[in-house]
């Protein structure tokens, strides 16, 4: 049964490295890439969320006059290599949320007597972010390979830029809070932040 299984497993990743197609992931619309990552997220989890509820259930399937034989091995047996893929499908779907909500950056405009000043900080940020994810679209590397090392240090690299963009643009929305004069032009600071 578990090489029955791991053949299950290696089909599930190959379907879906094919569904994926690694050399293109970067390359197509953000939504639609998220879209088929997190479709494929789903179908992985649904597999191994089916084997865990019919592993519990198996004495079920078994006469009460036959003796019952427990998968008692250990799942890392079966699911090595596909949890290693799946971890790498989180890692890009993280990869293309940030993007989606930094890549928003680039509509906002903020009002007010310092608003100009405040609107280009935010662009700056946006154009920072967009020099940072083009290291993924210009990489010549499989990043559904989890055995890739350099996407893996690009994503670490990735991710502490984010942490300092988000803390810059933390402090660039504090100032425009602060410079707002009124519960009106705060509220208006809040709607623009809103609507992107």
């Amino acid at each position: 049964i578990i090489v029955l299984l791991q053949e299950f497993c290696n089909l599930f990743v190959n379907q879906a490295l094919n569904y994926l197609t690694p050399e293109e992931i970067f390359k197509v619309e953000l939504e639609e890439a998220l879209e088929k990552v997190q479709l494929t997220i789903h179908v992985l989890k649904g597999f191994k969320d089916c084997f865990h509820q019919h592993r519990l259930k198996i004495s079920q399937y078994f006469s009460h006059t036959t003796e019952v034989k427990h998968w008692d091995f250990p799942t890392q047996m079966v699911f090595a290599r596909f949890d290693r893929f799946l971890d790498r499908l989180l890692k890009i779907e993280e990869l293309f949320d940030t993007a989606i909500e930094f890549l928003k950056l680039e509509k906002i405009e903020i009002g007010g007597s310092k608003g100009k000043v405040f609107s280009e900080k935010v662009y700056g940020i946006y154009e920072e972010f967009q020099e940072c994810w083009r290291v993924f679209g210009e990489s010549k590397y499989d990043p559904l390979d989890y055995n890739n090392k350099e996407f893996l240090s690009d994503h670490s690299r990735y991710m502490e830029q984010i942490h300092d963009f988000d803390k810059r643009l933390g402090s660039v929305l504090n100032l425009a809070f602060q410079n707002s004069g009124t519960l009106e032009s705060a509220f208006k600071v809040l709607i623009v932040l809103w609507c992107v």
